[in-house]
């Protein structure tokens, strides 16, 4: 490592250093005057310090950031020291197993090495069956997202060239790529992210415990393939018969929009995928009909009468 990597490296262990010493958030420059490692032309300085502060974002580090009129930062022990669990012997042993059958690819210095330390010593002898290790994709936005999402803490983002402010409620991986699902304050609706695409730093945002997660989304449980896309295209009406109804919302589509008296229910199913969602209406057989809106309904057809042929 050179002398400007060194310069660098010092540099952002003091920033993180004087973020957590901080009784009361703090501004650039009282922060700059803390770490006397900043160029000295304040042009330069500003540039660097917000490099340093999306380094230690991207790094997880959950920095908040007040922008008043004039700019003030925090790290809040709290949320960036890892509590104890209080993991039995047994406990441990079970993670570290865990931890030994998936190979999670993300840099070292990640969230996962903090998961390695607290196994603890008893856990050093449990080593994972021969062949049996399962490879994740990993991605340097993670870090903030899971600390987010066990924080209850809002981010921001940029995603398809525009700014969002998200509660993030859960993260999946799907078919070799990472999920956020959240709500999406700015367009005051619930919307799934694939983290690949989200276009620079991940920035936590406001105090831990900002807001309340729907019941059943703390689970890394991943979403219906329909879900699977950027955006959530239209709401599909999937009338299905008595006999499957209960079988169709156990797959995700779980909002009732109408129950009818032969038992048979309309439900309500938002499609990011629309090629996903006709597989799973196909798969139902005559147990089901796309009623709307006109475009799934016609493109079902379409397609239907293209497979006849």
């Amino acid at each position: 490592m050179g002398a400007e990597q060194d310069r660098k490296l010092e540099r952002l262990v003091d920033l993180l250093a004087a973020l957590l010493d901080a009784r009361q958030p703090r501004t650039r420059a009282e922060l700059q005057r803390l770490v006397p490692l900043y160029p000295d032309d304040d042009v330069a300085a500003r540039r660097s310090f917000s490099r340093d502060v999306e380094v230690l974002a991207r790094m997880g580090v959950p920095v908040e950031i007040d922008d008043g009129q004039v700019p003030t930062y925090r790290v809040r022990r709290e949320a960036y020291e890892l509590p104890d669990p209080g993991l039995t012997e047994e406990e441990a042993a079970a993670l570290h197993l865990a931890l030994a059958t998936v190979d999670l690819d993300l840099p070292e210095g990640s969230p996962a090495e903090a998961l390695w330390k607290l196994t603890g010593g008893a856990a050093e002898r449990i080593t994972a069956p021969a062949g049996s290790t399962a490879t994740l994709p990993g991605h340097e936005h993670l870090g903030a997202l899971w600390a987010a999402v066990n924080g209850r803490q809002r981010v921001r983002l940029t995603y398809r060239g525009e700014p969002r402010e998200v509660e993030p409620w859960q993260l999946s991986c799907q078919r070799g790529h990472w999920y956020l699902k959240g709500f999406d304050t700015g367009r005051a609706g619930e919307r799934l992210y694939r983290v690949d695409r989200i276009e620079g730093p991940v920035v936590l945002d406001g105090p831990l415990g900002a807001f309340q997660r729907p019941a059943g989304t703390g689970r890394a449980t991943p979403p219906p393939p329909w879900l699977l896309g950027d955006e959530v295209r239209y709401v599909a009406r999937l009338w299905v018969d008595a006999g499957q109804a209960d079988f169709a919302r156990a797959q995700g589509a779980t909002e009732v929009e109408e129950r009818r008296p032969d038992g048979s229910v309309v439900l309500a199913v938002p499609v990011a995928n629309p090629e996903a969602f006709r597989s799973f209406a196909l798969a139902l057989l005559d147990h089901a009909e796309v009623l709307g809106p006109p475009e799934a309904r016609a493109a079902m057809a379409d397609w239907l009468e293209a497979a006849a042929g």
